[in-house]
């Protein structure tokens, strides 16, 4: 992907959307693709004046090391744990879900417990969790050994957050509908339970992601530009454009929302309320990131790569040169940037790519 960064010339990156991996996304997708065929174009945070996130240096630019690409199988998460060690996880083609963990210099290819697409992977406390399709939720050990939970086979698991292993949330929708598939479900450390939401949030598609600063104060996202927060007791709606936003992620200091149909959605929250905070001429934005000095990253399609600086999303000032779309960032602590992603427009999700950016150097995956 070429992009001519001079402002006077700047040229939107070529629309595309979010791969689905049910059948509700494909519908998104084969709309996207008959708008773009008439070239139809329409034009996450803090505000600028926000003392606390102006002060946060975009992300540094060191060498883009392309670690894999051209995978059997799309990569869709990304995350890395104070140790280093890094876990990514991706589509299932036919032979399993791709699992991948770095540690001491070496990539390893883990064997899954389960099929099905694998969707989002974090650390709580001491285990690695996974979800992805079938109501799947796996517990992993630091070494890679996973065990399988089936909580609602009717369900897709697309994100899930804890602040500790007895405070987990995991988020949904089914895959067969295109509303009233909305669906949280907490875990206290003994079981798994669905937790009562909104109206609104159940009559969405899905719920996509799950962010929290701490048990009492959880953020999710989801289709139809669905928010809601969670104060340690319940769930409330926060107004938001209704456009499908994808992730939430944020700090002490901000919330980032981003997402979009064809073109970008950003949204920071600030006093009460949503922000469109949206870059001019941005393809639409599945992932975003936030670092441990408020550093922030958003990507999305035909490899959209967005830093936070100043108060703003501004266009990467050497974006990863990809025409496959990302779909997740992870910002560790020592000062590096990942994403992943892949062919994620229809069937099958492939082409897996992972991205590196950062003071390291790591091996390719083999």
């Amino acid at each position: 992907m070429s992009i001519d960064l001079r402002a006077s010339e700047l040229q939107a990156p070529p629309l595309r959307p979010l791969a689905a991996l049910d059948r509700a996304h494909l519908r998104h997708s084969r709309l996207l693709a008959g708008l773009v065929a008439v070239g139809t174009l329409a034009c996450d945070d803090r505000s600028a004046s926000d003392p606390q996130d102006s002060r946060a240096d975009p992300v540094a630019r060191e060498a883009t090391q392309v670690l894999a690409e051209n995978l059997p199988s799309a990569l869709l998460s990304v995350w890395r744990d104070g140790d280093g060690t890094v876990w990514a996880v991706g589509a299932d083609n036919g032979s399993g879900p791709l699992m991948l963990r770095y540690s001491e210099d070496r990539w390893s290819h883990l064997s899954a417990p389960t099929d099905g697409d694998l969707w989002w992977v974090r650390g709580v406390g001491s285990s690695i969790y996974v979800v992805g399709a079938g109501g799947r939720v796996l517990k992993g050990t630091s070494e890679g050994v996973f065990s399988e939970e089936v909580v609602d086979p009717s369900l897709t698991f697309y994100g899930i957050w804890g602040s500790s292993e007895e405070d987990l949330w995991a988020v949904g929708g089914n895959p067969d509908v295109s509303s009233n598939a909305g669906a949280i479900w907490h875990h206290d450390g003994s079981s798994w339970s669905k937790s009562a939401v909104p109206p609104e949030v159940a009559a969405a598609g899905a719920v996509y992601k799950v962010w929290g600063r701490a048990e009492n104060d959880v953020w999710v996202v989801g289709t139809g530009g669905v928010t809601a927060h969670w104060d340690g007791s319940s769930w409330s709606t926060v107004a938001a454009p209704p456009t499908t936003l994808l992730t939430v992620a944020g700090d002490a200091n901000a919330v980032h929302a981003v997402g979009g149909f064809a073109n970008a959605l950003a949204l920071s929250y600030e006093n009460g309320a949503w922000i469109d905070e949206s870059p001019a001429l941005a393809p639409q934005l599945n992932g975003v990131a936030v670092g441990p000095e408020g550093q922030a990253v958003a990507v999305g399609a035909k490899g959209a790569w967005y830093d936070r600086d100043g108060g703003a999303w501004v266009l990467a000032p050497q974006p990863p040169a990809t025409s496959l779309d990302y779909h997740a960032a992870w910002i560790d602590t020592f000062g590096g940037v990942w994403a992943v992603g892949g062919h994620l427009i229809g069937r099958p999700l492939d082409q897996g790519v992972l991205v590196y950016i950062g003071p390291e150097t790591i091996v390719e995956v083999e």
